[in-house]
């Protein structure tokens, strides 16, 4: 009697078991409240971008006037420091060649390579040159 139940009891476990019991010829669908996979982008290497799996947008060459300053915490999470003018936020600056933290408190030139940043709307620059402003 006892292996009549338990044989029953592993019989009722595997046909509960998700995917068990189709016929194998369509895949399972998510359950309620089921995150739908990740998309993977057009090379197969990862995940497609949050915009439907377009292209990023493109890098423009940059260059702009203004005081350079510490970042901080911020919406945007991208960057190290910012460049302003007249207290205004003119973009956001980041680089793994030019120490920025040299230049914080003087006004700068910055060059490098601007995109938009991933939140918040602003731009983010690459900085590849900076130099004292005139």
């Amino acid at each position: 009697m006892r292996r009549l139940v338990t044989w029953s009891l592993c019989l009722v476990l595997f046909a509960a078991a998700p995917g068990c019991g189709d016929s194998g010829d369509k895949p399972d669908a998510p359950g309620p409240g089921a995150t739908p996979a990740t998309p993977a982008a057009p090379d197969g290497n990862g995940p497609a971008a949050l915009n439907g799996g377009a292209e990023p947008a493109p890098l423009a060459p940059f260059s702009a006037v203004g005081l350079v300053e510490e970042l901080g915490p911020s919406i945007y999470m991208e960057g190290s420091h910012k460049l302003t003018r007249d207290g205004a936020l003119v973009c956001l600056l980041e680089s793994k060649t030019v120490d920025l933290a040299a230049w914080v408190g003087k006004q700068a030139r910055v060059e490098g390579n601007a995109r938009p940043t991933t939140e918040g709307n602003q731009t983010i620059v690459a900085v590849t040159a900076i130099s004292a402003a005139p």
